[in-house]
C-alpha cells in the first residue's frame, strides 16, 4: 500500500547519505582553528506576537571564523536559556565565539517569551514553547531562503543546519527537532500549534516555500514533552545534563520556575537522560553526557565548571564532526540499498534495487520537492532541473533511504 510521504522529510530523517563536507581534517570542527571571529549582529529574521499580545521583531547575532578558506560551514542555531521568562540572545556570546573558532557559522536566536500579566500555568507555558518552535523554524528558514535567494550571504551548507541552547532555549531545539506531525500529538499541544499557524509558525511568512529541517539537536539541559514522540527517524542528538536538576528534570520529572525565593512547579517533562533512553531504544545516533551536580547548568555556571566545562565542549564538537565528516548513515537494512547510475548524470537516472519502492522523490539542496516520478519506472529524467546536486529518496514498506546526485 502507498505511504504519504511529506515534502519536507528528505532533509529531516536520519536516513540520509551526504558526501563529505569541506573541510574535514580531524582537527576543525573539534579544536580551536580560528582565533579570529567576526559578528554581524541585529539581523532581523522574523516577527511575530508574544503571548501577551505585544509585537517582537526577532533578531540574530551571526558568528564567523575569520580568514576561513572554506566557503560553505555548518550552521548552528542557538537559543539562550531563562525558563522562557528572561534571558537575551548576547547570553551566548560565549558559546557562539566558541562555535564559530572551531569553524561553524553561529546564529544566536531571539525567541519570543512569556510576558503576559497573569500567573503562569502549564498551558500558557505550552503555548510559549510552541511560539518559540515557530520562531526558531524561521531562523532555519531565514538561512536557508538566504542560501537559495541571496547568493548565501553568511556562507552556510544547507546541509548541516544543527538546532541547540541551553535549558529552555534546549527544550526548544529539542522540539523543532524530534517533534512532527507524524507523531501522535495530544489534543492540547496540537490546539495550540494550530493557533500559532500551524507546524512552521508564522513568524517569516516570506520563507514558507523553505524546510525547517535541520540536521542534529545539541541539548544542553534540555527536555521534551514525551519520549512517545521519539521515532526512528529522528536527527542525532547530543545531550548534557545534571544528574539532580532541580530546574529541569534529569529523567521524567516537573520543570520549575525559580522567580527569586519562589519556585512555581509547571509542565511534566523529559530530561537528557529519559530522551537518550528513547533515542537509543529507536537506533538513533546520540550521546550524554552526565553530569554529577544539584544545580542547573553546572557545567556551564556552576560547581562543575572546572572539571566538566572542557569535556561538554570536546564531546559535543566531535559528535558534531562525526556528522559532518562521516555523513553517511541509515538504518542498517540492506534491503534498502540502492543505486543510481550514472552518478554524475546529465539527466537520466536509473534505479537498481532489490525490492519493490512506493514511492520516489526528488529533492533540492533547500529541502523543495522538485521532482516526484512515477515509481514504477525503475529510470527517470532529471534534465528538466537546474545543474546541481539533489536528493532522491525511495520509500518502501520498511523505510526510506536517501542518495545523493550531481546533474551536470
Amino acid at each position: 500500500m502507498k505511504k504519504t510521504l511529506f515534502i519536507l522529510l528528505a532533509l529531516l530523517t536520519f536516513q540520509l547519505s551526504f558526501s563529505q563536507a569541506p573541510g574535514c581534517n580531524g582537527s576543525r570542527y573539534i579544536d580551536t582553528t580560528f582565533l579570529n571571529y567576526s559578528v554581524v549582529r541585529d539581523i532581523q529574521f522574523g516577527s511575530n506576537t508574544t503571548i501577551g499580545g505585544n509585537n517582537k521583531n526577532l533578531f540574530m547575532d551571526i558568528f564567523k571564523p575569520k580568514d576561513d578558506p572554506e566557503i560553505n560551514r555548518p550552521l548552528i542555531i542557538l537559543a539562550f536559556g531563562g525558563s522562557f521568562i528572561s534571558g537575551t540572545r548576547e547570553d551566548l556570546d560565549v558559546m557562539a565565539i566558541g562555535f564559530a573558532q572551531r569553524g561553524y557559522v553561529v546564529s544566536s536566536i531571539d525567541y519570543r517569551l512569556y510576558d503576559k500579566l497573569a500567573f503562569i500555568d502549564s498551558a500558557l507555558l505550552i503555548d510559549v514553547v510552541v511560539k518559540g518552535m515557530g520562531d526558531m523554524k524561521a531562523a532555519v528558514r531565514f538561512f536557508k531562503q538566504d542560501y537559495s535567494e541571496q547568493g548565501n550571504t553568511y556562507g552556510i551548507d544547507t546541509n548541516y543546519i544543527f538546532a541547540g541552547g541551553v535549558s529552555s532555549g534546549a527544550i526548544l531545539a529539542c522540539h523543532v527537532g524530534l517533534v512532527s506531525p507524524n507523531d501522535d500529538i495530544p489534543t492540547y499541544f496540537q490546539s495550540s500549534i494550530d493557533a500559532n499557524g500551524g507546524w512552521e509558525g508564522n513568524s517569516n511568512s516570506n520563507s514558507m516555500e523553505y524546510s525547517s529541517n535541520i540536521t542534529g539537536v545539541l541539548s544542553f539541559s534540555g527536555a521534551l514533552k514525551e519520549t512517545e514522540w521519539i521515532t526512528e527517524s529522528e536527527v542525532p542528538v547530543f545531550l548534557v545534563h545534571d544528574t539532580a536538576d532541580t530546574v529541569v528534570p534529569y529523567e521524567r520529572g516537573q520543570s520549575v520556575i525559580n522567580i527569586g525565593t519562589f519556585s512555581i512547579p509547571l509542565v511534566y517533562v523529559s530530561g537528557g537522560k529519559e530522551m537518550y533512553d528513547a533515542l537509543q531504544n529507536n537506533n538513533i545516533k546520540s550521546q550524554l553526557l552526565s553530569v554529577p551536580s544539584k544545580e542547573h547548568v553546572s557545567y556551564f555556571q556552576g560547581e562543575t565548571v572546572d572539571t566538566f566545562l572542557d569535556s561538554v565542549w570536546k564531546s559535543s564538537t566531535i559528535f558534531i564532526e562525526s556528522i559532518i565528516c562521516d555523513a553517511t548513515w541509515g538504518i542498517n537494512d540492506s534491503d534498502l540499498n540502492f543505486s543510481l547510475s550514472p552518478n554524475p548524470t546529465k539527466g537520466i537516472l536509473n534505479i537498481n534495487s532489490k525490492i519493490y519502492f512506493n514511492s520516489i522523490s526528488v529533492f533540492d539542496q533547500v529541502g523543495r520537492l522538485v521532482k516526484k516520478p512515477d515509481s514504477n519506472m525503475n529510470f527517470f529524467n532529471i534534465s528538466n532541473l537546474s545543474e546541481g546536486y539533489y536528493f532522491v529518496q525511495i520509500s518502501t514498506d520498511t523505510g526510506t533511504k536517501t542518495k545523493k546526485v550531481l546533474l551536470k
